[in-house]
């Protein structure tokens, strides 16, 4: 259930939905041998991605966390690369990420990541529905 306080954002639901779940896959095979994946949702007062001008915006953050091995820095350098993939199956094509961060672009928003051992956290920064004309 989404917390009262989270405004509506502007997002078409099978796009806006396979952008979290690529997302969520990936954190779900990054601990595969047990570890934990937590899913926020929060509304966030004026901190937005660099690149918008407008300050005044409220700002909707999904985030995805798991306790995984983490993301080496070679491979947080290209992981939204499109047919980039750290996975060793044959069936990876990378391009999971790539499409959920332009769904995010496309939107106005921005994914941001940050990654050491035991902890990656990707989080969707989305402009609420209010803010839009």
């Amino acid at each position: 259930r989404c917390p009262e306080d989270v405004p509506r954002i502007w997002a078409g639901v099978g796009r806006g939905k396979t952008a979290v779940l690529e997302i969520l896959r990936n954190a779900c095979e990054a601990t595969e041998s047990g570890g934990i994946v937590t899913v926020e949702l929060h509304a966030e007062e004026p901190a937005p991605p660099p690149s918008q001008a407008k300050q005044s915006i409220k700002w909707v953050s999904i985030s995805v966390t798991d306790n995984g091995p983490g993301i080496s820095k070679s491979a947080l350098e290209r992981i939204f690369t499109p047919f980039f993939s750290t996975k060793k199956k044959q069936n990876a094509a990378g391009l999971g990420l790539t499409v959920a961060r332009g769904f995010v672009q496309q939107h106005g928003g921005v994914v941001r990541l940050s990654s050491e051992p035991g902890k990656t956290v990707f989080r969707i920064l989305l402009p609420s529905r209010s803010d839009r004309a």
